[in-house]
């Protein structure tokens, strides 16, 4: 992205937030944004902060942690801009899944800035990537965030991968050890070891359908699903074009089902609508019959992005998805009637 793009999205994002009544805020993503430090993240930080002094700005990053260096750190502290480290666990998962060119692994590098930027309070997520062949780790990658001491843990399985038989059980078998760890924890000291940030929504439906008895499909509302341009967020590729979501700011242009405008002709209504109307129009579906799936009550009908680059349709969820929610679902109910969560006093006796 030229940096005159980038200042000009901040004055767009300045200008759609007055109108829309809320704090502008921008995420620098990538490809790896720490690549542009000096020529991009630096200039319109302080431009955004020089030139809309009144609008409180927010800024955030979201990087695999490689360029960080103390310095870095310094001026996120002092401009107040949260971290976003990806970082998949130990050194087993981290060092397999990310190495540098050379093949040395990447976790030495990376660990003293993560330990860093805890102290700075500057980051708070773990955020850790799944694959067939690390699975295996899952419960120590786990274990790892924990003696960081980040406060939450967010693991996402990569649903592009091929997940057979074999894995499923691998990455069930580790979610099975989470749980019992989780379990014991909670007994022992009365709160969560860390916050398990994928298992959230499905623990709190677990709670609600173990106490009303529910089985209902959960009920999505396309309008406030994130991607869709429907919501507060959008993504601004290096050319200024508007997309709703930051996984699809290709060279499409206009061409791009997400395209929904740009910063120098502004968002167009009738994209956005559109957008949002192929999802109405088009059934959520999956891998298997959504309404016999044991994840039903939880499943928000996944990541349009991912529906959209690997089904072809923005509301059809491929394998990985979902044998992902039946896991997720599958560990918060037994977390839940192990620690009677959503179960009535007078059931409980």
């Amino acid at each position: 992205m030229p940096i005159e793009v980038a200042l000009k999205s901040i004055d767009f994002l300045a200008q759609s937030a007055k109108e829309a009544k809320r704090t502008p805020f921008v995420c620098f993503f990538g490809g790896e944004p720490l690549l542009r430090w000096n020529d991009i993240i630096i200039p319109t930080v302080q431009y955004a902060k020089e030139k809309y002094k009144n609008s409180n700005f927010g800024f955030s990053i979201t990087t695999n942690g490689t360029l960080l260096t103390m310095d870095k750190i310094k001026f996120l502290k002092e401009n107040r801009i949260k971290l976003l480290i990806s970082v998949d666990g130990c050194a087993p998962t981290q060092n397999y899944n990310r190495p540098f060119h050379d093949g040395r692994g990447s976790l030495m590098y990376i660990e003293p800035y993560m330990r860093a930027a805890l102290r700075e309070k500057l980051t708070h997520t773990f955020r850790a990537t799944i694959i067939p062949e690390t699975c295996q780790y899952m419960y120590e990658n786990y274990l790892y965030a924990i003696r960081l001491k980040y406060p939450i843990f967010f693991a996402l399985v990569d649903s592009f991968s091929t997940w057979d038989d074999e894995h499923e059980k691998l990455l069930r078998r580790e979610f099975e050890k989470i749980a019992d760890h989780y379990i014991a924890y909670y007994k022992k000291h009365k709160k969560a070891p860390i916050e398990l940030s994928m298992l959230r929504r499905h623990l709190k439906k677990a709670q609600k359908d173990i106490a009303t008895g529910n089985t209902k499909r959960a009920r999505i509302v396309p309008r406030m699903k994130c991607g869709l341009g429907q919501t507060k967020s959008a993504a601004i590729s290096p050319n200024g074009d508007i997309y709703g979501c930051q996984e699809l700011t290709s060279n499409e242009g206009a061409e791009s089902v997400f395209y929904i405008g740009n910063i120098y002709t502004g968002t167009i209504d009738e994209r956005r609508d559109r957008l949002a109307k192929i999802y109405e129009d088009n059934p959520v579906s999956g891998d298997m019959d959504c309404n016999k799936c044991s994840a039903r009550t939880a499943c928000n009908g996944g990541c349009v992005a991912n529906n959209y680059l690997q089904c072809g349709i923005v509301s059809q969820s491929a394998h990985g998805y979902c044998m992902y929610q039946r896991i997720l679902y599958e560990t918060a109910i037994k977390i839940a009637k192990e620690l009677k969560l959503g179960v009535r006093k007078n059931d409980a006796n």
